[in-house]
């Protein structure tokens, strides 16, 4: 009686156990392959399965691999399967395949084909148009895959739903209706989040202060490092949906901005105790030699913000420093200036929005109306129409979401420079990381004072 390994596959099991009752297509398979092992008199040899194994990638898989190794070292006569398209739908790869067990003299019995062998003229026409039939329906159940992937994705829907956000409960018109819709109290607390490690808090800190402050995590629970650092981590905050290569930038209304978003991914966590205690501009200064952050460096009564003289990209150039009170004054003027004039970016008024609003409204309807009447055009004439079209709600969309974040970030702050240096550091700090981009501190020069050296440059400017 000669061995026969067997081979099991599965496209999805979706999180079930391989033993579990629940996975029919197991147990179909087993008793299939059983009752084959019995019409050719033959022995169970080694079985493998491949689970979460797609039908086009399976011939390259360990399983099939070894299965191989085995007829050609003698340590198995063949392979039995329970029927064709479990053994692979990639035709192409499929011949090599049969080729390489013909070759080691293997046997490959289907139970849904008893009897055939494939090594025979007929068997030979029989199961490579199985094959080709079976690669056939894998490539239509890819398109079909596809095209849902893509218009999920451009509705802006994604299977879960993340600490923030809720499903569009009409709130949001524009929206689709299984969209995200900031929630009502967690959206808030996802912001302070990333406010707080925007002003260089530490993870270990931003916990510490969301369970002090008795904010349930969104478990119910204490709030953890790796919470905090999933949500800080987390891009559906800018707004963006995403499924495998697939991305809609303008989803949903975002949380964080997408600049803020990308700073907080390499933010360096600030010293907020102790003798070298970052001030207002802490975390906003940098050199205009590497671009690198400043921080707190030289002895009490003569502190400064120094260059790490050096980044990733190899040592810096030309390393600055700053008299620290000098440039927390110099940061300090910006923000109180900056409230003043109201004229920064980030300040958005009721007008401003109500425009963007109609523009993103005009661009739908333009796009609507030309879909409409676009029935009798050919796939290639409504994708090359469609684009600008596309494009044109997406520019629109993102300038009127842009605005609102602006206007939501306002709202907290205090009127005037007056009201900003009535506030104490933790609330200067935040403040400033709102207006404030980055404070580039130049080298000295020849007729310029230290105050001079420090370029404040506003959030959303160069």
């Amino acid at each position: 009686m000669s061995n026969y390994d067997t081979l099991i596959r599965v496209s999805k099991m979706n999180g079930r156990k391989a033993s579990a009752d629940s996975t029919m297509t197991l147990t179909d398979q087993r008793s299939l392959i059983k009752g084959e092992l019995a019409r050719i008199g033959g022995r169970q040899g080694k079985p493998f399965e491949a689970l979460d194994q797609s039908g086009f990638t399976v011939l390259d898989s360990p399983a099939v691999k070894e299965i191989l190794q085995r007829v050609e070292s003698g340590a198995s006569k063949g392979v039995v399967i329970a029927y064709g398209d479990r053994l692979a739908r990639n035709a192409w790869d499929l011949g090599g395949f049969f080729s390489r067990m013909e070759k080691a003299g293997g046997e490959i019995h289907d139970a849904s084909m008893p009897g055939i062998d494939y090594r025979t003229p007929e068997g030979r026409q029989l199961t490579m148009m199985r094959g080709v039939s079976s690669e056939g329906v894998y490539f239509a159940a890819k398109r079909r895959g596809d095209n849902v992937a893509d218009q999920v994705v451009a509705r802006g829907v994604a299977n879960a739903v993340p600490y923030g956000y809720r499903r569009n409960d009409g709130s949001d018109p524009s929206k689709d209706a299984k969209a995200f819709v900031p929630h009502p109290e967690h959206a808030a607390v996802v912001k302070r989040i990333f406010t707080l490690r925007l002003q260089g808090q530490r993870v270990a800190a931003i916990v510490r202060v969301l369970n002090d402050a008795g904010v349930p995590s969104p478990k119910g629970r204490k709030w953890s490092r790796s919470t905090v650092e999933t949500i800080i981590g987390n891009e559906v905050y800018t707004g963006v949906v995403k499924l495998g290569p697939r991305r809609n930038e303008y989803a949903h209304r975002p949380l964080v901005s997408k600049s803020d978003w990308k700073r907080v991914q390499t933010t360096r966590a600030v010293t907020l105790s102790g003798t070298y205690k970052a001030g207002l501009a802490g975390g906003l200064v940098v050199c205009s030699g590497c671009g690198g952050p400043l921080k707190v460096a030289g002895h009490p009564g003569k502190l400064t913000y120094s260059c790490r003289n050096g980044s990733a990209d190899g040592p810096c150039a030309r390393p600055v420093h700053v008299t620290k009170t000098i440039a927390d004054e110099a940061v300090e003027m910006a923000v109180a200036e900056a409230l003043d004039s109201q004229r920064l970016a980030v300040f958005a008024s009721a007008k401003e929005i109500a425009g963007a609003r109609e523009e993103l409204d005009r661009a739908k309807a333009v796009k609507t109306d030309w879909l409409e009447k676009a029935e009798l055009l050919t796939a290639e004439e409504l994708e090359t129409g469609l684009a600008p079209k596309r494009k044109a709600v997406e520019i629109a969309q993102e300038r009127y979401d842009e605005l609102v974040a602006r206007a939501e970030e306002s709202t907290d702050l205090p009127k005037d420079g007056t009201a900003f240096r009535k506030l104490d550091e933790a609330g200067q700090r935040r403040v400033a990381k709102l207006l404030i981009g980055k404070a580039v501190v130049s080298p000295p020069l020849a007729g310029r004072t230290p105050a001079d050296r420090i370029d404040v440059v506003p959030r959303g400017g160069q």
